[in-house]
């Protein structure tokens, strides 16, 4: 059903709303461009589908895989992420604003000069994602890997990384990215050897 639909909106207005799917799946597809409202994917697989320039508003990935997709200049609204995957995919300058993602596998992803405004990140992992240039506003993230992710002029003012993994994050010589970010005392130990710094 999936497929039909969107074999559909390519020849309207590239719009897909107010639809629930389950168990669909499509492959090396081309949505540059589509609107995406109150749609609800369960259990589906997106593999190597390009969504440039996309809108999602009020739309949910639920046991998803959306792994190796491109989503570049992709707005994301009132959106969620729930228990899926989305390994190695392309999010540079994207928009999410007050997205949730919980249980999500973004490891190796690239989000380079996002705009993340209300979002929570809850038991995810972000491991080796690029998440440089990224500007955060009200962001949450608990419980959350993000060893070795590249925040690379990205401030993490004021975000409480406390109960998260922060190993061998990539941030310059400074740590200018970590000024008034929230650590614990195992963390702070940590991240003192990387300006070289010995605690005794």
């Amino acid at each position: 059903m999936l497929s039909e639909i969107i074999y559909a909106a390519f020849s309207g207005e590239m719009l897909i709303e107010d639809a629930a799917f389950e168990n669909e799946g499509v492959s090396a597809l081309d949505l540059s461009g589509f609107r995406f409202d109150s749609v609800r994917f369960v259990k589906c697989r997106f593999d190597g589908c390009e969504f440039n320039a996309a809108r999602f508003n009020s739309v949910s990935f639920e046991n998803s895989d959306i792994s190796n997709c491109r989503f570049k200049e992709s707005l994301w609204r009132k959106s969620v992420f729930l228990d899926s995957k989305a390994v190695g995919s392309c999010f540079i300058r994207a928009l999410f604003r007050d997205a949730a993602i919980t249980g999500c596998d973004f490891r190796y992803a690239n989000l380079d000069g996002m705009l993340w405004d209300g979002c929570e990140v809850r038991a995810s992992s972000f491991k080796e994602a690029v998440l440089s240039g990224v500007k955060f506003r009200r962001a949450l993230f608990h419980e959350t890997d993000l060893s070795a992710a590249d925040f690379f002029k990205s401030s993490l003012k004021g975000i409480d990384l406390s109960d998260c993994s922060i190993d061998a994050i990539a941030v310059s010589d400074t740590l200018a990215e970590l000024r008034g970010a929230k650590v614990n005392a195992a963390q702070a130990v940590e991240l003192a050897k990387l300006i070289g710094l010995s605690i005794v």
